[in-house]
């Protein structure tokens, strides 16, 4: 009962043991425009940030984290064409704007995103097919990631969300005779 006791209250006290995001893709027939959501609290598990003792997150290690985090974004988000080929990435854009200058409570972390805006290339042709793959925290990661995705063609949506999990492709078929 005391190890129980220890161990729930560790969980509810430290970082959420799960990375959750959101993401959306924008299929054109040139380009794949791509919109993810991150919750600061990966910020914090995946770049080994710290609270102060009031656990207070500080604002600049947030920002900073959030620009390091494009390389792993880059790296553990994939969308493959239907031959195969990587398409390459490339970020845009981040709000970071869900970080004040005061600093973020760790009650805070999971109620509060980073957006990052992406395009990914070179789409030769109109795809037929594209798979889009989340890896996030690597093959080796202890901590599980699930991803909320969503997929438009040309801004129309064309499926139900689905959860994207680690490692487990998702392909999606497009028509772009009668989409």
């Amino acid at each position: 009962v005391i190890v129980m006791a220890w161990l729930c209250a560790a969980f509810s006290a430290g970082a959420h043991p799960i990375s959750m995001s959101n993401g959306l893709a924008n299929v054109r027939e040139d380009e794949v425009l791509v919109e993810l959501r991150i919750m600061l609290e990966d910020l914090v598990l995946f770049h080994s940030l710290k609270a102060d003792p009031k656990t207070i997150f500080n604002a600049d290690d947030l920002r900073m984290a959030a620009v390091k985090h494009d390389e792993f974004l880059l790296k553990h988000f994939t969308i493959r064409d239907g031959d195969g080929n990587l398409l390459v990435g490339k970020i845009d854009r981040r709000d970071i704007n869900a970080i004040p200058d005061d600093g973020v409570a760790q009650a805070e972390l999971m109620k509060r995103t980073v957006v990052y805006l992406m395009h990914f290339t070179p789409l030769k042709k109109k795809p037929k097919f594209l798979t889009f793959t989340q890896m996030f925290g690597g093959k080796k990661s202890v901590i599980p990631s699930i991803m909320d995705f969503m997929v438009l063609q040309s801004g129309v949506w064309i499926e139900k969300p689905v959860q994207l999990q680690p490692g487990r492709p998702h392909t999606i078929a497009f028509d772009w005779e009668t989409p």
